[in-house]
């Protein structure tokens, strides 16, 4: 399992700009479809041609773009729009990413929980999620 980076960058870089323009703006649209559309079809919304092939740095510092951005904004429990914008950034990024959307109960409680896998495995999750959650729906399939 690939988790962010422990140490964060200490500050952001002008070559951030255009990501946080792109970020801002898939949060943006998470808020205005996530109500007005299925599941499926918000994933696909956020899916588009895959750019060229960048390594492993590239993928952590847009996590931390993310989570930074997430934060800042007071998000909570943002996972399905966290993954979404990451699925779109690593797919711009020449990655191939897998968004999914699973559910667990506890003491008679459900709740979700969205994430990435990379190359088989769980990505950026600082618990492996197929621990405690039962996936229902993954894209691409």
């Amino acid at each position: 399992m690939t988790a962010a980076p422990d140490a964060p960058p200490a500050r952001l870089r002008p070559a951030d700009v255009p990501r946080l323009a792109r970020i801002g703006a898939g949060l943006l649209a998470y808020r205005v479809l996530a109500r007005r559309v299925s599941v499926p079809r918000l994933m696909r919304s956020f899916d588009g041609p895959a750019g060229r092939a960048t390594g492993p740095a590239d993928a952590e510092r847009l996590v931390w773009l993310v989570d930074r951005t997430l934060g800042r904004l007071g998000w909570r429990d943002a996972c399905l729009p966290r993954s979404l914008v990451l699925f779109r950034g690593l797919r711009r990024a020449g990655h191939a990413p897998r968004v999914c959307v699973g559910v667990a109960r506890a003491r008679g409680v459900l709740r979700g929980h969205a994430w990435l896998e990379l190359g088989g495995r769980p990505f950026a999750e600082a618990c492996d999620p197929y621990a405690d959650f039962r996936v229902l729906y993954a894209y691409p399939a």
